[in-house]
């Protein structure tokens, strides 16, 4: 079974991405809060990590970047989620280590695809 964790602050979207992940046989985690993650992504080693750049007290390319250069995602694609999709965040997030980028608002069955593409799993 594939690990993914998902970083969302809005609880309607993230119930919607979990359950999108779900009918596609995945069993996300939920990571509640940006102070959390890095002690979560240690915990459940994710294969993928869903990540909002606007977090609370968080930027959510800058946690990314931490993560990375800590190591901790060494073996972890990334899809980050963010309404804002100018150019230059986009680039910024591939700079930072991103598998995907996806433009909010979100349609949660598309993610969900993408995840199992990235994933490769059916």
């Amino acid at each position: 079974m594939s690990a993914v964790m998902i970083v969302e602050p809005d609880a309607m979207q993230r119930d919607l991405i979990v359950l999108a992940l779900q009918r596609r046989k995945l069993q996300p985690v939920v990571c509640p809060q940006a102070s959390q993650v890095e002690e979560m992504v240690s915990q459940h080693k994710p294969e993928l990590l869903i990540l909002n750049l606007l977090l609370h007290g968080c930027n959510g390319l800058d946690l990314l970047d931490g993560l990375r250069k800590k190591g901790k995602l060494d073996r972890t694609k990334v899809v980050l989620l963010s309404p804002l999709g100018f150019p230059e965040i986009v680039r910024k997030a591939a700079r930072a280590g991103a598998s995907a980028f996806m433009v909010k608002p979100l349609d949660p069955e598309l993610l969900a695809e993408r995840t199992c593409t990235l994933l490769r799993v059916p």
